[in-house]
């Protein structure tokens, strides 16, 4: 029995995903998290239109209570998608990934994330409107803190902190390597020239570390991260789509919901303007602009607090700008995998 899968169906099974998770969320992440493709999803490593790919990320987080923020994170990936054959329906990609999450004005602590991934991508009809993308991460992390100006209880001299009184603490290490390892898969929908979609699931931390940098044996091993992301892309019209979204974490007992939608207005050859917007659960609401140029795609968001940190960071947002490239092939007149340019 033939199935038949239309646009209206794909939003509703996009909100339902929306509304049926009510859970509170973790710290804040990228709140253009389609934008980070090899961080959300190692499936979707080489999943382009086009030859190959650059995103390039930074959040600054919390500058309500710092002025410098108390987070900031750059993020940089770089994949490519390779074909074996010309003739061949089937597809790979190779990429590489960093994200370094800075805390304080001074990087006090520091985790650094390197990773080199692998996907392949296969079509499973004859019609190229179903692709699976099976993918793999592993790299490793460092994570390290700065002893210098740090203070501790210890140093309470019943008044204020004092800097000049010992504070009896010493650390053999500041800084430790792990083993980071993710596997995920895509499955890719392409029911129309006007509608696409694609739906993934991902476990990540599949070597089990202990993330200390002490050697304390009462630390337990890191947990195992889940995720689930949706997203599709509906042409309305030839001047007007839509792009709604949806990512979903779990690790140990901390859960984190965001979902959203954005709105492209198309103008002239191959160019859009977007506005949109989006709301991690019991944490923040987002506002998203951005425009596509050709071949590349600047977005602006900015967060607005809505749980009791907002009580903390004055009314004062997190500023968020995401930048992609995609280089086609000169040799391909058509896309090597059909694909959402912006998940």
């Amino acid at each position: 029995m033939k199935t038949h899968f239309t646009m209206n169906q794909g939003l509703i099974f996009i909100l339902l995903i929306l509304c049926s998770w009510k859970l509170n969320a973790q710290d804040a992440h990228f709140s253009q998290f389609y934008t980070t493709p090899l961080l959300v999803n190692p499936g979707l490593t080489g999943h382009i239109e086009g030859k190959y790919r650059i995103n390039v990320n930074y959040k600054r987080q919390w500058t309500g209570i710092t002025s410098s923020g108390v987070y900031n994170t750059p993020a940089l990936s770089f994949d490519l998608n390779l074909k074996t054959k010309k003739e061949s329906r089937h597809s790979f990609g190779l990429g590489i990934s960093a994200i370094n999450d800075l805390s304080s004005s001074d990087n006090k602590l520091t985790n650094l994330t390197i990773m080199l991934s692998g996907a392949g991508h296969f079509n499973i009809d004859k019609n190229e409107k179903h692709f699976i993308s099976i993918g793999l991460n592993g790299g490793f992390t460092n994570r390290r803190f700065k002893t210098q100006d740090m203070l501790f209880a210890s140093q309470f001299d019943g008044e204020i902190l004092n800097a000049d009184r010992s504070s009896g603490e010493t650390f053999e290490n500041t800084s430790r390597n792990n083993v980071e390892t993710r596997a995920g898969l895509i499955y890719a929908l392409y029911p129309s020239a006007k509608t696409h979609i694609k739906m993934g699931l991902a476990l990540m931390h599949l070597v089990k570390i202990k993330e200390n940098i002490t050697d304390d044996p009462l630390v337990e091993n890191r947990p195992y991260r889940f995720s689930a992301n949706a997203e599709m892309y509906h042409s309305i019209n030839p001047k007007i789509a839509i792009q709604p979204y949806v990512l979903f974490m779990r690790q140990a007992k901390a859960m984190e919901i965001a979902g959203g939608a954005n709105v492209h207005f198309v103008f002239g050859f191959d160019h859009s303007f977007f506005i949109g917007g989006g709301y991690r659960v019991n944490d923040a609401a987002v506002a998203t602009m951005g425009v596509d140029f050709k071949n590349m795609r600047i977005g602006l968001s900015y967060d607005v607090t809505t749980s009791q940190l907002g009580n903390v960071t004055r009314g004062k947002g997190d500023f968020e700008i995401s930048f992609q490239y995609i280089g086609l092939s000169k040799e391909d007149t058509k896309p090597i995998l059909p694909a959402l340019r912006y998940f």
